[in-house]
């Protein structure tokens, strides 16, 4: 089994899963362990500390859920298109947050 319990039930950005990957490592991982550590290290590409500004600064904007602003902090979309995919459906996302969406992950990834 490679979990023992649940803690809870929240989407968490890919930064923290790799603090707490860090934090719960064994010397020698399972090999599940260690395949996630290599997703986590291939696909996390922003800091903790500008992960959770930019997080913060997403949450801010009008019509971005925290389950929203997380995925966009985890993919940092290039385009509006990237964004769009990203909106569940039966959500409207207005162009002027999506600008504003983007513009956050812009100051972010430089």
């Amino acid at each position: 089994m490679i979990g023992k319990r649940l803690d809870s039930n929240e989407n968490i950005p890919l930064y923290e899963v790799k603090e707490i990957i860090k934090e719960r490592a064994p010397e020698e991982p399972t090999y599940e362990q260690g395949m996630s550590k290599d997703y986590v290290g291939k696909f996390t590409g922003i800091t903790k500390a500008k992960g959770e500004k930019l997080l913060a600064g997403l949450q801010e904007i009008e019509g971005i859920s925290r389950d929203l602003a997380i995925s966009i902090v985890d993919i940092l979309p290039e385009n509006p298109e990237q964004v769009r995919l990203l909106v569940p459906k039966g959500t409207e996302l207005g162009e002027e947050s999506l600008k504003l969406a983007l513009e956050a992950v812009d100051k972010v990834r430089k």
